[in-house]
């Protein structure tokens, strides 16, 4: 019977694991991980990541220190998490080994995915039990065993790419940079280029004395070292859109101290505030921004990006909060607009009407959208009482004219 090695799982999920295993008699059982564990893939174990706090990297980190283990480098891993951001995706697809699950959870995909992991294992046990020893031999600079132990699998390893990464890695061992840096180039050419693989390119490139190849290199992999903070603003905008406002403050905090003058980092830290009704906190970032954050194209932007993801209510928070401190009024009929058509989406059309009558009240007389908008809504309010007012007749039968003679 194979362990499902349990990693970053909260309460909810490890007690939802534990009913499952015992109501469909899984033939698992669940641990949680620890370092000096006896786990094995000759056993058929296998890791269970879940990713709780997608806005925070370290699930991801974790699953790049496992695969760099020497005892644990080949254990399948299941990864669980949200959609993740785009960023993320593109380090989970350097790893191999993983197979996804998204949330929310749904137990008879996690059930197949459990399944093909067991099968894998089983096709693969020897192969994998290889691959273990392989990076022990290198853990070691053994790079003479790890040589040969590679040459037993190679042609049957389940990733070329990783292949080649990891013949790359052997033959610079071995003191072979112009052949490394081939495996490693065709790698690339297989694929794309990887953190991974941009990490072995530089190493091979100060090896090879390349030193104008190995800083634009380190130079590239200095621009994939933002993939944090990218990772915390799509979150932070996310959780906005969820209504999840204390999450997205907490989210951008964060962000705010890796980079306090990323103008994205503030301007999503600016609406998260004004959705509280933090206004205070409004005003500070407003009035400590270095790049002068245009207050009314913000609410523009990120409300109506909030409002297509159904947030309305949060937008509204947004148009309504920012009004009180715009320094410029030109611009506000365009909020008061955009505030009508995020309750016109969400049906609450009696409000929407009030919404595109301030618009229009404020606008110059050019902007004749707002009036457009109030007569379209008014005619969709008539509609819907004249439809009721059908339903009412419709649900009352007709009359019995033979009972009222009666």
């Amino acid at each position: 019977m194979g362990t499902g090695v349990c990693v970053h799982l909260n309460k909810d999920f490890s007690t939802a694991l534990s009913h499952y295993r015992d109501y469909l008699k899984l033939p698992f059982k669940w641990e949680p991980f620890d370092v000096q564990g006896d786990f094995s893939v000759s056993r058929g174990d296998f890791f269970i990541l879940h990713n709780s706090m997608p806005e925070d990297l370290r699930t991801m980190d974790a699953l790049k220190q496992l695969h760099q283990h020497p005892k644990f480098c080949a254990m399948p891993i299941i990864f669980v998490s949200e959609e993740l951001s785009p960023e993320a995706k593109v380090l989970l697809e350097e790893e191999e080994f993983v197979w996804p699950v998204s949330l929310p959870f749904d137990s008879a995909k996690f059930i197949k995915v459990l399944k093909e992991v067991h099968k894998f294992i089983k096709d693969n046990v020897k192969l994998l039990n290889t691959r273990t020893k392989i990076q022990k031999a290198i853990n070691e600079k053994s790079y003479q065993d790890a040589s040969k132990l590679l040459e037993t699998i190679e042609k049957s390893y389940p990733s070329p790419f990783h292949g080649l990464l990891l013949k790359g890695e052997i033959l610079l061992g071995l003191g072979k940079p112009k052949e490394a840096l081939k495996a490693v180039q065709k790698a690339i050419a297989s694929k794309h280029e990887t953190m991974d693989a941009q990490g072995l390119l530089a190493r091979i490139y100060l090896a090879n004395g390349d030193d104008e190849a190995y800083e634009a290199t380190m130079e590239s992999m200095t621009q994939k070292a933002e993939l944090q903070l990218k990772n915390l603003i799509h979150w932070g905008q996310v959780y906005v859109e969820q209504g999840e406002t204390k999450k997205s403050l907490s989210v951008y905090d964060k962000a705010m101290q890796e980079d306090p003058d990323n103008v994205e980092v503030q301007e999503g830290y600016l609406a998260a505030n004004l959705i509280s009704g933090k206004k205070e906190a409004a005003q500070k970032i407003l009035e400590n921004s270095s790049q002068g954050i245009q207050l009314a194209r913000i609410c523009n932007l990120k409300g109506i990006a909030i409002a297509n993801k159904g947030g309305y209510r949060a937008a509204e928070k947004l148009y309504k909060n920012a009004m009180s401190f715009l320094p410029n009024q030109e611009v506000e009929h365009k909020l008061w607009y955009n505030l009508g058509l995020c309750l016109k989406k969400e049906g609450d059309l009696e409000r929407s009407v009030t919404m595109f009558k301030n618009s229009a009240a404020s606008a110059p007389k050019s902007f004749e959208k707002a009036s457009e908008q109030i007569k379209d809504v008014q005619k969709k309010i008539e509609e819907a009482i004249e439809l009721e007012e059908k339903s009412k007749i419709k649900a009352s039968g007709p009359l019995n004219y033979g009972k009222m003679g009666k």
